[in-house]
């Protein structure tokens, strides 16, 4: 890129940018891509190992930004016709045909519209001959064969209302906010795609078929299909649905709508709302390209950023490590992240510690102005770049998602980006690792130094405000007094984790799943491993025990999660919280606490060649940790500073437990004088408590590793460990039991003129694994009931979410809670309808045609989850808890497929012919005026 190279006096640098010149870039070989006459390009990707799975993309380059002034929103609008209505499919015939071959809205079908594309999406799970056709007919018509009704569009004009609406609440308030520094002064900062209100509800349907013809052209589209296909029959399906595709209307100009005005070296802006109780810096550098983005130089320009910005946040991981910290959570994309096709832009975030956010952005200038000023040590950027080769060796060896695959490559094909095989990347990082060099890093720094600023304070209302003026007189006080170049730039975990004293383990036989072992360590603790070669990814791991939320007694109420926090925080076994965060960050290893309602224990993943210190980071945490009284009282003082900011949606929730939950403390947040209550000895003894025993301990590890491997490092590791207290016994919790029966409660609550219907229905019920199945059908049932009944016949919504659960201990129960928002002013009549649409379920049960689809679809997903590490061992975690067969997840396709129709039935009357509790959140009528504030200098 001649200007960089210019700025850049390295003569490495331009001498390997000249070799890349020389050669162009490579492009994966099973990347097949075309295009038609009529100017629509595909692209298509064959993976024989995707097994049947098949995703298609058309992506449309029409966005919002090609909207008038009349037709703002329109083209999201234009995307939801999509699905009222086509040439060969009118109605919702289309949708009837992707239903009857198993496909569902939002699993298999969706959409969505940016600034600059809209993009249509189908994923077929088990592809035939007839599949493909339907779907490649489908996606034709949705490229030129819309109808635009005029009955249907006025349709879905509340429809899509109620999408903005669902989305708005605090979160949507800082989006708002960010984009309007991200944008200022560009078309983007007018082109909201929800659109405007005034639009959405009295444009003519003529506006969004103008929108339609001027924009949706063959020239603009681009059609990818990835996944298990023949590429020639794929290509000839393209060919005959695509190629007769023409346009329909003059094409528009649209040169300058995507550009942005000169930007000023700095804005600060300051975003502030009631219910926000974050404190976050934003710090925002942008630039337009000066070469496409595919070009050799580009590509490796972008690789030495992310050499450079990763080497910045290590930097500042460790300063956040340090005692006194100012900062924390800081986090940087390793690259640039593009906004169009030719402008691209980087994002640094951190948190300040305290209110005054000015010490934390000092350090973080300081530490860009060291980097820039000195570059790296050659030690720090080797340990880098040795992460970079690494984790492009690991992603050789891994298959990614196909819908993964398709939407990166449909970007890629979008922003006209290179598309490397994980082979090529690979050879990439290990050709250029060795040239590159510090001054590299010096030479990154000094280009995004050199480009406008922008800072975002993301604070409370009572936190002292950054200002123009501040942030200038910080940023001159670094320059006038640069740091020195001796400033270590990361921190060196130089600890050694302690040994317990190794001890036996013996074999435990047990049938299970192929691949499955099961074991007795000297001390009662239970070790499972699955081991199969197709597990992707990294090694996970779930240790558990019973006990959680639900058993907390008043006395202890709250303490599990406070005194896994300070642990945390405080570290384990002599070792410092922040040296043995440095070490699992080296080792890219993640090992997490939890507590749950009936169950705590630890989760975590590593590389398969990691897991010996995987192992050992399990060893240690379940040992005596450091938990201070200064960091309590920290702590403590946070939690206090935040609980008068909420946003609604949360204190929803958690009125829902008050009112919904036998033990309604289950929900609620510490008060004062529980958390006054707190010490830390108490707190030491509840920890240990939880994670101080040994034989009521299970320890899952599932990947593709080696059992015999797993058992020895669970003999060096684990099973030396003493018994520090007795096991805890299984407990019967009050907590997991609902309130049954009706009711109605009321919350007023937030900023927004939204309201939330949840509803909940609870009966008895005796566990069974076949009922379980069934339990998450009906579930899938009354949501596509409640959806349709709600959205397509009263378009009084946008989604609903329906959540069941069979509850087995400590007495059997179904829940269900159904839930969705809406206008605040029909929540009681929109509740009566989902409670008839409900109890019409019970009384007939479901038709014949959507049972079928939905054991097809409960199908296909339980296929993906079985090969899924994760999942298996979330499932294996839960059936050793509660003494089932490991094999049960892998059978449960089979016993699915022995419930017959009228078991489903039978439940469906048991379970959801009785009354539910409804829980409403309506504003707050008393700051309806209150709204976020945010401001620019």
């Amino acid at each position: 890129m001649p200007g960089l190279m210019r700025r850049w006096p390295v003569a490495g640098l331009l001498a390997v940018s000249a070799l890349l010149r020389a050669a162009p870039m490579p492009s994966d070989p099973a990347l097949i891509q075309g295009a038609l006459p009529n100017g629509l390009r595909y692209a298509i990707l064959p993976d024989a190992r995707a097994k049947g799975e098949v995703e298609f993309r058309l992506n449309v380059a029409a966005g919002s930004l090609h909207e008038t002034e009349a037709q703002r929103g329109l083209a999201h609008a234009v995307e939801h016709m999509a699905f009222k209505g086509t040439r060969q499919f009118p109605g919702v015939n289309g949708m009837k045909a992707l239903e009857a071959a198993g496909l569902s809205v939002g699993a298999h079908v969706n959409a969505e519209t940016s600034y600059d594309y809209t993009r249509y999406k189908l994923s077929l799970n088990n592809a035939t001959p007839a599949t493909l056709d339907l779907a490649m007919r489908v996606m034709a018509d949705w490229s030129g064969g819309l109808l635009f009704e005029p009955s249907a569009f006025d349709s879905e004009r509340p429809v899509i209302l109620e999408e903005w609406r669902m989305k708005r609440g605090v979160a949507y308030r800082l989006g708002l906010a960010q984009d309007a520094l991200r944008y200022a002064g560009s078309r983007y900062a007018d082109r909201e795609v929800i659109g405007t209100e005034a639009v959405l509800r009295h444009a003519p349907v003529s506006e969004a078929r103008a929108f339609y013809d001027h924009w949706y052209r063959p020239e603009r589209m681009t059609v990818v299909v990835a996944g298990d296909v023949d590429p020639a029959r794929i290509k000839a399906l393209i060919e005959t649905r695509f190629a007769p595709l023409a346009p329909r209307a003059p094409a528009l100009p649209e040169r300058g709508l995507s550009a942005f005005p000169p930007r000023p070296p700095l804005q600060v802006a300051r975003f502030t709302d009631p219910e926000n109780a974050r404190r976050q810096i934003m710090i925002r550098w942008a630039r337009q390209l000066d070469a496409p983005a595919s070009d050799s130089a580009s590509v490796w320009r972008d690789w030495l950023e992310s050499l450079a910005i990763r080497l910045l946040v290590k930097r500042l991981q460790a300063l956040a490590l340090e005692p006194n910290a100012v900062l924390r959570a800081p986090r940087m994309a390793p690259g640039s992240t593009l906004v169009s096709a030719d402008r691209v832009e980087y994002q640094l975030t951190f948190e300040p510690v305290g209110g005054d956010p000015g010490p934390a952005l000092k350090t973080v200038l300081a530490e860009i102005e060291r980097l820039r000023a000195h570059g790296a040590p050659r030690e720090d950027l080797s340990a880098i770049i040795n992460e970079e080769v690494l984790n492009a060796r690991a992603a050789e060896q891994q298959r990614r998602e196909t819908g993964v695959t398709a939407d990166r490559l449909v970007e890629s094909l979008h922003y006209r980006l290179p598309w490397f095989s994980a082979r090529q990347w690979r050879e990439l990082n290990e050709q250029w690792a060795p040239r590159a060099g510090s001054d590299h890093v010096r030479a990154v720094w000094e280009s995004l130094d050199g480009l406008p600023m922008q800072i975002l304070q993301i604070a409370r209302q009572d936190d002292p405000a950054l200002s123009l003026t501040s942030v200038r007189a910080l940023r001159a006080d670094v320059k006038a007094h640069p740091p020195a170049a001796t400033q270590p730039a990361t921190v060196k975990a130089s600890v050694t984790l302690p040994r317990p004293a190794p001890a036996d383990v013996r074999d435990i036989p047990v049938s299970g799943p192929e691949g499955f072992a099961r074991w007795r360590l000297a001390n009662g603790m239970t070790l499972q491993v699955l081991s199969r070669p197709g597990f992707q990814g990294p090694v996970q791991l779930r240790a558990t025990a019973p006990g959680g939320l639900a058993d907390e007694t008043p006395d202890v109420r709250h303490m599990g999660g406070m005194a896994t926090l300070l642990a945390e925080r405080g570290g384990y076994a002599g070792i410092d919280g922040k040296s043995l965060t440095a070490w699992s960050r080296e080792r890219q290893v993640a090992l997490r606490p939890f507590v749950l309602s009936m169950q705590h224990g630890l989760s975590g993943t590593a590389p398969a060649g990691r897991l010996d210190d995987l192992f050992a980071l399990l060893s240690v945490k379940l040992r005596t940790p450091a938990i201070e009284s200064a960091t309590l009282q920290s702590v403590r003082q946070d939690i206090l500073s935040r609980q008068d900011r909420e946003d609604a949606d949360s204190a929803f929730t958690r009125f829902i437990y008050r009112h919904g939950l036998k033990n309604s403390e289950m929900g609620e947040k510490p008060s004062a004088a529980q958390l006054a209550a707190m010490s830390a000895p108490g707190l030491l003894a509840h920890h240990r408590r939880l994670f101080g025993s040994r034989s009521d301990w299970t320890v899952t590890v599932v990947g593709n590793v080696s059992p015999a491997r797993v058992r020895d490092l669970a003999k060096t590791w684990l099973a030396g460990l003493a018994e520090e207290v007795p096991p805890r016994k299984t407990p019967v919790a009050e907590g997991l039991r609902p309130k049954p029966g009706a009711g109605r409660h009321v919350l007023e609550a937030g900023l927004e003129d939204k309201g939330v219907v949840n509803l909940q229905y609870v009966a008895p019920a005796a566990w069974t694994p076949a009922d379980a199945i069934a339990a998450d059908w009906l579930g899938q049932l009354v949501q596509e009931r409640v959806q349709q009944r709600l959205r397509r016949d009263e378009a009084a919504i946008y989604a609903v979410g329906a959540t069941p659960m069979l509850v087995r201990f400590p007495e059997g129960a179904f829940m269900l809670w159904i839930r969705f928002s809406a206008d605040p002013r029909r929540l009681d009549e929109l509740a009566r309808i989902t409670e008839e649409t409900v109890l019409a379920l019970s009384r007939n049960g479901p038709d014949d045609a959507e049972l079928a689809r939905i054991r097809r679809q409960w199908r296909e997903a339980r296929q993906r989850a079985l090969e899924d590490a994760g999942s298996w061992a979330q499932a294996l975690s839960q059936s050793a808890s509660a003494g089932d067969d490991p094999a049960a997840f892998e059978q449960g396709s089979d016993l699915a497929a022995g419930i017959a129709p009228e078991r489903v039935k039978a439940l469906a009357a048991q379970w959801l012919s009785g009354p539910a509790r409804v829980f409403l959140l309506k504003p707050d009528p008393g700051s309806h005026t209150a709204r976020a504030a945010h401001g620019a200098g």
